[in-house]
């Protein structure tokens, strides 16, 4: 709901969320919970940061493991370590 006199600068919206700025902190929290999961597993379990840009700055962490799924469906390690930043996980 917009109020009266107020109109949404997309455009500048898109800009911040594109900015350097936005990138390293999206950068610095996704780094912070690839560590929390490496945290969590035994250190020969590979965990990659991928970085990128669509309408925002984006990042995510995946555990590149045969057994990544698994690791995630019965510790939780992605959310948990997501939590331990403060981030939400949610399903769509």
């Amino acid at each position: 709901m917009t109020r009266p006199g107020f109109q949404l600068d997309h455009a500048g919206v898109e800009k911040i969320l594109q900015s350097p700025a936005v990138m390293q902190m999206v950068n610095a929290l996704a780094e912070q919970v690839a560590a929390n999961v490496r945290g969590q597993l035994d250190d020969d379990v590979p965990v990659e940061v991928d970085t990128y840009t669509s309408d925002r700055q984006v990042a995510s962490v995946a555990i590149k493991h045969p057994g990544g799924r698994g690791f995630q469906l019965q510790r939780g390690a992605l959310t948990r370590a997501a939590g331990m930043v403060g981030l939400e996980v949610r399903s769509k």
